[in-house]
């Protein structure tokens, strides 16, 4: 980036923020599964291996792209990728609600919410770099990740009263008209491509490759430094994201006799939190 162009006034923070607000919204949706765990396998007559493959089915879309959403948004910019990115998770919760006789557009609507969700943090960070200087991108980094579990609170307890008084599909159409509002705040907020970003944007896409893409891929992997930085961030938050974002009321229903209230209490966002939370 062009270092003596960037900003940091209003029209930086707004972009930021309403790419920080769908990464909460996409959070609270990646979440909702967990609360909503037993009414889908009652209704579906699903066991617990189905509805695994079920959940996990979000993860199998979303890690990978993960690897691509850089690409898209070091292509076509923050608003160009957000904008869609918002509305196919919003989809994703109506797909969710078609009746069926089996899990099939549950499935789907978990898919379509990982394609979408695998842009929202790459996207907060990519707006940070752009409109902000380098000083702020540790702070801004953090405060994301703090607004994204504000959304894993927020797609637990809240969301389980409405389950309990209108039931899954209700609170599913909710969360889609969430996405809606959330789709308009980044449509209107996030700006057209700045300048100085476009000029870095056409020069990084007249040297793109596929080839050059698997080169730096194939590079990046041999570095000894890769894993070892990588290692212990993926020890940790494997178990979150597969267990704790999916099974959380369960296992401690299992393990701790708790009760569904007291479940609700645990932090989505935090194995360690959640120990301390069931041990006081």
């Amino acid at each position: 980036m062009i270092k003596h162009e960037k900003k940091s006034g209003r029209v930086a923070w707004l972009a930021w923020a309403a790419a920080a607000i769908f990464y909460l919204y996409e959070y609270a949706v990646r979440i909702a599964p967990s609360v909503m765990e037993h009414e889908l396998a009652i209704e579906f007559s699903a066991s617990a291996a189905t509805m695994g493959a079920v959940l996990g089915s979000y993860y199998l879309v979303y890690a990978p792209l993960q690897l691509f959403a850089g690409l898209l948004f070091d292509r076509f910019g923050g608003k160009k990728v957000l904008v869609p990115a918002s509305i196919v998770v919003s989809i994703g919760c109506l797909c969710t609600i078609i009746p069926a006789s089996s899990l099939v557009y549950v499935t789907i609507g978990r898919i379509l919410a990982g394609i979408g969700s695998s842009c929202a943090f790459i996207g907060v960070m990519y707006l940070a770099a752009v409109w902000f200087h380098e000083n702020k991108l540790a702070f801004l980094s953090g405060l994301a990740t703090s607004l994204g579990l504000c959304g894993a609170l927020l797609g637990q307890a809240p969301l389980s009263v409405l389950i309990d008084k209108s039931g899954w599909r209700m609170s599913l159409v909710l969360l889609a008209i969430i996405g809606l509002v959330t789709f308009i705040i980044v449509y209107l907020f996030i700006p057209q491509t700045a300048y100085w970003e476009h000029e870095e944007r056409v020069k990084i896409s007249s040297q793109f490759s596929l080839g050059n893409f698997l080169a730096g891929l194939i590079s990046v992997c041999r570095n000894k430094q890769t894993w070892r930085v990588g290692s212990w961030p993926a020890v940790y938050t494997r178990p979150l994201l597969c267990l704790v974002n999916s099974w959380e009321f369960n296992t401690y229903k299992i393990y701790y006799a708790s009760t569904k209230q007291k479940r609700l209490k645990l932090p989505a966002c935090s194995p360690s939190g959640g120990w301390s939370e069931v041990h006081w």
